[in-house]
């Protein structure tokens, strides 16, 4: 009997809304449904997300009968060849051709209390997966405006940054906590990029030279979301040039006083400036 069912044991038959009872059932198979569809999860529908994967025994990716390592694809058909000659592979996630990188919060070596300490900040939703040992990887896309470096307990002890791969279902002993089709990959709040071990910074404050603003600085901050700062120090504010939910905008003033704009989601200046642009009322904005 369901818990449905034995909820409704003993009321009168008037009382029994059978109409709720049906769409409860439906409702639960569609759950039921939904949890098999994420638990299945393999390299193809990864590869229709845009990611590449490599198989691997235990961490370490497979090698080719030349003993080199076998590349990450996202290639269908590739996947399905290499599905039949090694059947039993795990699965890794290859982070860097797949823009993305990891945080690896190892539960066994204290990283759940590293990461309460540190990760205080907002995060938007994203892909969550759990490890046999009951550690997490937290999935984010790659900043664009910096290369991310490994670095094992890169935020604090247990909390390592992966930049490479990491292993991910359906190799056994892993699962999707949030699935990838539930919280895609977003892009970096601002306060954890500043976190993270860099291995070098591409130029993170761009300016037209030759190009004069058609708009004065104080008449569009107070059209910004989520402005926060001061001249002295700059701002950051959600990004008008796209759909921003977690600011990544960024304003400085420059030596000569001409304000700097930069966008860590990878919106080009360009963009930018015709977003603010319309902000402004300019006339003929695009």
């Amino acid at each position: 009997m369901t818990l449905l069912a034995r909820k409704t044991v003993g009321q009168k038959s008037s009382q029994l809304d059978f109409s709720t009872l049906a769409d409860a059932v439906e409702e639960r198979e569609v759950e039921r449904l939904e949890r098999e569809a994420i638990a299945a999860l393999d390299e193809i529908d990864y590869a229709r997300l845009g990611w590449y994967t490599q198989q691997t025994v235990g961490k370490v990716p497979l090698w080719d009968s030349e003993k080199h390592s076998i590349p990450p694809t996202r290639d269908e058909a590739e996947i399905r060849r290499r599905w039949a000659e090694q059947p039993a592979a795990g699965v890794s996630l290859a982070l860097e051709p797949s823009r993305l990188f990891s945080l690896d919060v190892d539960a066994h070596r204290g990283g759940e209390e590293t990461a309460a300490r540190t990760l205080t900040g907002e995060l938007p939703p994203h892909p969550v997966c759990t490890t046999p040992r009951g550690g997490r990887h937290l999935i984010f896309r790659a900043p664009v405006c910096s290369e991310i470096a490994e670095q094992k307990d890169g935020l604090g002890q247990g909390v390592d940054v992966l930049a490479y791969r990491c292993t991910i279902p359906p190799t056994p002993g892993y699962s999707w906590l949030v699935s990838p089709l539930d919280a895609p990959a977003p892009y970096l709040p601002l306060w954890l990029w500043r976190l993270l071990p860099k291995v070098a910074e591409r130029p993170r404050l761009k300016r037209a030279a030759k190009r004069a603003l058609r708009f004065r600085l104080e008449d569009v901050r107070p059209y910004l979301e989520r402005l926060k700062g001061s001249s002295s120090r700059g701002w950051t504010a959600c990004c008008p040039a796209h759909e921003d939910r977690h600011p990544s905008f960024s304003i400085t003033i420059g030596d000569d006083g001409q304000p700097l704009f930069h966008c860590f989601a990878g919106c080009s200046f360009e963009r930018i400036v015709a977003a603010l642009e319309r902000v402004a009322g300019v006339r003929g904005a695009a």
